[in-house]
């Protein structure tokens, strides 16, 4: 049997999607909010219904950029792990399924400080003159553990730091 190789294109492709998942997990955990926003099309469309309940929105970078501030200003540390990455290339549009795994920490909580999620992230993206963006982020989550309260406050607790 002989095995596909990919052409160059497609490795460059491929690195270049990779590469806007790895700056949307680095720039959440690190507060880098440049950095995170660099990885998102203007405007994005975000859908966390799997786990939030709510419909998905399509929002200006900059408004989505300010909530997600405010909500990790509520959260002591986090750390997004994304791996496994299938990419689906089409000229210059592409989807990628990558699997999921979100820590997020607040010393401050009632019942436990730490709060895990799993699942995946089904993403679309763009080509762009600055190289690949995502313009929809699904998050599915399929399963959590800890202490829902972690996530369910950082809100609240970032409103108040930011006060």
């Amino acid at each position: 049997m002989t095995e596909r190789i990919p052409d160059s294109r497609l490795l460059v492709d491929q690195a270049g999607i990779s590469d806007a998942l790895h700056r949307y997990a680095s720039g959440l955990d690190a507060r880098d909010w440049d950095l995170w926003a660099s990885a998102l099309t203007d405007p994005v469309s975000i859908d966390m219904s799997s786990f939030t309940g709510l419909e998905a929105v399509t929002l200006p970078r900059e408004k989505h950029v300010r909530a997600a501030s405010l909500i990790f200003a509520g959260l002591d540390v986090t750390q997004h792990m994304i791996t496994n990455h299938r990419h689906f290339v089409d000229n210059d549009t592409a989807r990628v399924v990558a699997h999921m795994r979100a820590e997020h920490w607040a010393a401050e909580v009632q019942g436990g400080d730490r709060f895990t999620m799993f699942g995946y992230y089904d993403d679309r993206l763009v080509r762009t003159d600055d190289g690949w963006r995502i313009s929809h982020v699904k998050l599915v989550c399929t399963r959590y553990t800890g202490n829902l309260e972690v996530m369910n406050g950082a809100h609240r607790r970032g409103k108040a730091k930011q006060a």
